[in-house]
């Protein structure tokens, strides 16, 4: 349980510091005003926003994770549509996946169901595989969000063509919520 705990700190540490020594990289070139142009500048305060988001993101996920492991984190159960919270979660996403020219497509048929969900729960959960497509593509940039219903249950399913391990049929790969 300690090595456990122990590894846990550790990658969290590194998780968090990378956004930090993105953002504080940004704040200085601009403060030095080490830009060639207002677009260049421009670049830098999307940096800061975009990195500023990721850390609010590892530090919900890091209060989530506690709050599971002392049994308070209740989900607040509500009928949700599948197709707004997608959408809605895609749109908070776009600026990240711009900048880091990533090709996506959303498939979400019309006439899902709603679901009982906590929808914040489950934001955090599309957010996390986007990121997750995000980070661990490399010269294959795209991203695939489906969601599907299938024997009363709706899965909502990110594809990527990163480095993780391939399908039979060298499709994108899925990670379901």
């Amino acid at each position: 349980l300690v090595r456990v705990k122990s590894s846990f700190v550790s990658n969290v540490t590194h998780e968090l510091k990378t956004p930090i020594a993105v953002i504080k990289l940004a704040v200085e070139t601009l403060e030095m005003r080490r830009f060639r142009s207002p677009e260049e500048e421009e670049k830098y305060l999307r940096t800061i926003l975009k990195e500023s988001d990721r850390l609010t993101q590892l530090v919900d996920n890091i209060l989530d994770f506690s709050r599971l492991e002392s049994g308070q984190q209740t989900l607040r159960l509500a009928p949700v549509s599948v197709a707004d919270l997608v959408a809605n979660v895609m749109e908070s996403f776009r600026l990240r996946l711009e900048d880091e020219r990533f090709e996506w497509h959303v498939d979400v048929p019309e006439g899902l169901p709603r679901i009982q969900a906590d929808s914040i729960a489950l934001q955090h959960c599309l957010l996390n595989l986007l990121d997750n497509a995000v980070k661990y593509s490399r010269d294959r940039k795209e991203i695939r969000v489906v969601a599907r219903e299938r024997d009363d249950m709706v899965s909502i399913a990110v594809g990527d063509r990163g480095i993780g391990i391939a399908d039979r049929r060298g499709d994108l790969l899925h990670d379901h919520v």
